[in-house]
């Protein structure tokens, strides 16, 4: 009811001359051949002038004319479309034309379509009709009523529980009913003119329907249909219900046309829907049944409507079919196998699992995000992942230089990778220029480098290189290999003036003694100029044999040179059972031999057949 009331004053709100398709103030739109006269002058009144067809609108002291195109005014035939809302401190009304009432169409969602609902005003009224809505906001459950004010609605808001609407012949309200406590079992509700009640006569215990008729419990309402069947009051008054459900279609079940056979009977029904009755002991003594007779066993299937008893499981074991029976297990799967699916909600694991012994936290990597996301890149050779965002990675495809840039150690690899110049401040210093004809070198105290006016070289063997001005084929290179490791020879200037030659290692003195001479035999050799021993070869012209011959030195104004003058020190030349010896290392000798200068070499002792030769080589 509530609901037809309101679609009702929604139906002749909304097609009352009140709603309008153009809007006018003080009154509709008026003709006249004179618009300019005082009955015209009120704010918002609009006038067309007849002779002129031009609309003019009032101001309150005269009238304007409404020119095609200002901002809030329209004048059209037919449709006006518009968009937004209309907001206007004006009356609207609508008309269509003379033949029908005025009507409003609300359209559908433009998404949806282009259809509409249309309202329409009456086709002919005696007089204009105002309706006043209500000053308050609607309440759920509320319904529209006429007020005790004249063509003004008012909202009857929804009443207590368990009461309904009643009128007094001007007014409706809300007031309480009471239903009528339960009769005895059997009894139906009837109103008596007065109150409704439960019948206590016997001929209106019953519903009685015949022929044809049936009785239909739910029809076209939005609840199930219930049967609800009262013990009485006797009894507590229990009820027993019957209720329908979402069947899909239509149900008939027919009852058994006769009483059951005995007690403890089962009532079914068929495929057409005929009930009958079932001798229960026709369906086997499921207490008696020795498939059951422990607690928690479980009857299977074995086939041919037979069963066999599964006992209970273990703790925490569950059931699992390996080929078409049933068993308890504690193991998922078997051995070849896996689970294929598996599906959990809130799986909580006390022990977990392992593999070869090793804890799955161990084997497996946690779930994360950002390893999801790298996870599912596509690799490529010198491809480098990086991330585009929270949990989201890309792929830059690159080269293998690149790769070894970002392989790079440090700074200073990166640049030479790049193939650029470290920074260098002495590089600031040369590029700002500096006196001409000066020569940039390292500081003295190794901070930097300098415009040098001296300058100290040292250089490698192999960048020691001069070349003759005039005759490029002609080269000097020093050369130092054969320089004794932790070393350093001495290049000198003699304080004299003249031409420095280099010269070569040579023979400095020979002395061939007999090797079957007698012992302290002596041969001398003169040395002229100042000299540097470097090495020293004994040989004999016999056979293998042992030999020492020592070297004595002295200068030429004091000769002879004695054995207190030795210069060998206690390495002479010395054969031991052989026909050669050679000597460069010359461990304790005095190499110098001053200019002027005669060398000595004494047989200290020789068992050798042939000659003995002793070679003193060196530089001068």
């Amino acid at each position: 009811m509530k609901k037809i009331i309101q679609i009702l004053f929604w139906i002749l709100l909304l097609s009352s001359p009140l709603f309008a398709a153009s809007y006018y103030g003080g009154g509709g739109v008026s003709t006249d051949s004179n618009c300019d006269q005082a009955k015209y002058y009120s704010i918002g009144r609009l006038c067309q002038d007849t002779d002129d067809g031009k609309l003019y609108k009032g101001t309150g002291a005269a009238v304007v004319e409404i020119a095609a195109g200002n901002s809030g005014d329209f004048l059209a035939n037919g449709t006006v479309p518009m968009t937004g809302s209309l907001d206007a401190a004006l009356g609207i009304y609508t008309k269509n034309g003379e033949t029908s009432a005025g009507f409003i169409d609300f359209f559908e969602d433009g998404s949806n379509g282009s259809n509409y609902a249309r309202l329409y005003g009456p086709a002919s009224l005696a007089g204009n009709i105002s309706w006043i809505l209500p000053n308050t906001a609607l309440a759920r459950g509320s319904f529209l009523i006429g007020s005790s004010t004249a063509n003004t609605f008012d909202w009857l808001t929804v009443g207590a529980s368990g009461k309904v609407i009643t009128t007094d012949g001007t007014d409706p309200s809300w007031s309480a009913y009471t239903v009528a406590a339960p009769g005895s079992a059997g009894a139906v509700l009837y109103s008596d003119g007065t109150n409704w009640t439960r019948s206590a006569t016997p001929s209106l215990q019953a519903l009685t329907l015949t022929g044809a008729n049936a009785l239909a419990l739910g029809t076209s309402r939005t609840n199930d249909g219930k049967l609800i069947l009262s013990s009485g009051t006797a009894l507590n008054d229990y009820l027993f219900t019957i209720q329908a459900s979402n069947f899909g279609a239509n149900l008939t079940w027919t009852l058994p046309t006769a009483a059951p056979g005995g007690a403890n009977y089962l009532l079914n029904v068929d495929a057409d829907g005929t009930m009958g009755y079932t001798d229960p002991s026709t369906l086997g003594n499921v207490a008696a049944d020795t498939i059951w007779d422990a607690k928690g066993d479980l009857a299977v299937g074995t086939g041919a409507n037979t069963a066999a008893k599964l006992a209970a499981g273990t703790a925490y074991q569950i059931l699992h079919v390996a080929t078409d029976t049933p068993g308890w297990t504690s193991t998922l799967g078997a051995t070849g196998t896996r689970l294929t699916k598996g599906w959990f909600t809130n799986l909580e694991i006390t022990n977990p699992p392992t593999i070869n012994g090793a804890a799955l936290t161990t084997i497996l990597q946690p779930l994360d995000t950002e390893l999801t996301a790298i996870a599912g890149l596509t690799s490529a050779a010198n491809a480098i992942p990086y991330f585009t965002g929270s949990g989201t990675a890309g792929v830059i495809s690159s080269s293998a230089n690149m790769v070894s840039l970002l392989e790079s150690e440090d700074y200073g690899t990166a640049l030479s990778n790049l193939g650029g110049q470290a920074y260098n401040a002495d590089l600031d210093t040369i590029s700002a220029g500096g006196t001409a004809g000066c020569l940039w070198g390292e500081k003295s105290d190794g901070s930097g480098i300098e415009c040098k006016t001296k300058l100290n070289l040292q250089l490698d063997d192999t960048a020691a290189q001069f070349n003759d001005a005039t005759d490029a084929t002609k080269t000097m290179l020093l050369e130092l290999g054969s320089i004794t490791t932790e070393t350093k020879r001495t290049l000198t200037v003699p304080d004299a003036d003249g031409t420095i030659a280099l010269v070569k290692a040579e023979k400095l003195a020979v002395f061939n003694i007999p090797g079957t001479s007698a012992d302290n035999t002596v041969v001398d050799a003169y040395i002229p100029v100042a000299s540097t021993i470097t090495g020293v070869v004994i040989t004999t012209t016999g056979a293998a044999c042992s030999a020492v011959v020592d070297i004595w030195s002295q200068a030429y104004a004091d000769f002879p040179p004695e054995n207190a003058q030795t210069i060998t020190a206690s390495a002479p030349p010395t054969l031991t059972t052989a026909q050669m010896s050679k000597d460069e290392t010359l461990a304790g000798w005095t190499t110098a031999v001053a200019a002027d200068t005669v060398l000595r070499a004494n047989l200290d002792s020789s068992d050798c057949a042939g000659n003995i030769q002793v070679t003193i080589y060196g530089k001068q």
